[in-house]
């Protein structure tokens, strides 16, 4: 991963606003720890895309990575409106929901982040919003559900 970051750092000396590049050099940021940096890759990724639109990646993962970067500090109102705008961008994507439950169960609104993990669901079956909406079950009081939710996260 940090020889990847370096090659995306050398790239971008010659081409500064390659926003392809910048999302994975972001990407590799996280993947390293480096949060704050990601954070800062993308915010350049999110500026420069209206001239210089990404060619491989969607802009609203950005506004999404950026998101989950901030849920990764437990910035969680910080990370609220990003990832808003990824799901105003295109409501389409389960993973943008699934942050968005992961926030709002962060921040105590089970009902909120019950309902967006139900729409992540709907979307694409996987074990990260089974799992979390199992803890938002657990949080609401909600046992039998709660159980359901955590064996299903279990076996896939």
């Amino acid at each position: 991963m940090r020889l990847q970051l370096e090659i995306f750092s050398k790239y971008l000396e010659t081409d500064k606003n390659n926003t392809d590049i910048l999302f994975f050099r972001a990407s590799s940021k996280s993947e390293l720890g480096d949060l704050y940096g990601a954070i800062s890759d993308y915010d350049k990724v999110i500026e420069l895309n209206s001239n210089y639109p990404m060619q491989y990646n969607k802009v609203g993962m950005a506004y999404n990575n950026k998101a989950y970067s901030y849920v990764k500090l437990k910035e969680y109102n910080k990370a609220l409106p990003f990832v808003e705008k990824a799901i105003e961008l295109d409501k389409s994507e389960w993973y943008f929901w699934d942050t968005r439950g992961e926030i709002y169960l962060n921040l105590g609104d089970y009902k909120k982040s019950i309902s967006d993990l139900d729409i992540a669901l709907s979307i694409e079956k996987n074990p990260d919003s089974y799992f979390l909406r199992g803890l938002a079950y657990i949080k609401s009081g909600q046992k039998v559900k709660r159980c359901k939710d955590l064996s299903k996260a279990g076996e896939m």
